[in-house]
């Protein structure tokens, strides 16, 4: 749940990126994005948290080298008696 203090992830994506050896795995969790056609990477929602889209985390890990192996998507949690919806991911890098 560090991504929901994160709007734009891609300083975090080329860190972990530095980080990895070839093929090391990184899993995140994010929560996801209300369809929002006028936005595509990422948004803060009025709880201030940010929501990031599935295809944003997707383009953000795999445009600097990584393969999405598996995403999922879940409940990450529950607010005020209310089902927060968000995803999973795993990616390796290549």
């Amino acid at each position: 749940d560090v991504l929901i203090y994160i709007g734009d992830i891609q300083d975090l994506v080329e860190s972990i990126a530095f980080s990895l050896r070839q093929n090391g795995v990184v899993a995140i969790s994010a929560e996801c994005m209300s369809h929002n056609k006028a936005c595509d990477t990422f948004s803060l929602h009025p709880s201030g948290r940010y929501q990031h889209s599935t295809e944003y985390l997707k383009r953000s890990f795999e445009g600097i080298g990584f393969a999405v192996e598996k995403y999922a998507s879940c409940t990450l949690r529950e607010e005020h008696g209310r089902p927060v919806a968000g995803g999973i991911a795993i990616a390796r890098k290549l």
